[in-house]
């Protein structure tokens, strides 16, 4: 099933009032991306965790995917679009890698799958947002 993509998922909210900038995390950040695979932010709804990562993908030296999820992208084949084009946005060749074509087919496969299985809808894993 094809869905129109919202550019304001996939695009880095703006700061567009003055914010307390959190230099201790933002550094401890950079030296977690450095260093590891993947970080995680986690704390209670109205913590700062966008403003933070807003703050530090504006000002970051790496390239920066910004990916907003909520319930009802928790189908895989909307969480791989959403991605892709995340990452288009900074490596806008990416659609003409092997990982689109690899993508392409994995969503292709899935929706027919998830179209024609109940057991696939009944043991699919569910992403937490």
């Amino acid at each position: 099933m094809d869905f129109p993509l919202l550019d304001t998922k996939v695009r880095v909210p703006l700061l567009t009032q003055p914010v307390v900038r959190r230099q201790r995390l933002i550094e401890a950040l950079e030296r977690g991306v450095r260093n590891h695979r993947a970080t995680v932010v986690a704390a209670p709804a109205g913590y700062g965790k966008t403003t933070l990562l807003a703050d530090l993908a504006q000002s970051s030296e790496f390239a920066v995917a910004w990916v907003s999820l909520d319930n009802a992208d928790n189908e895989i084949g909307r969480f791989l679009r959403y991605l892709f084009s995340a990452w288009e946005r900074i490596f806008p060749d990416v659609a003409d890698s092997r990982l689109a074509v690899l993508l392409s087919a994995t969503m292709t496969d899935l929706t027919r799958y998830s179209q024609n299985s109940s057991i696939l809808r009944t043991a699919r894993p569910k992403l937490r947002c």
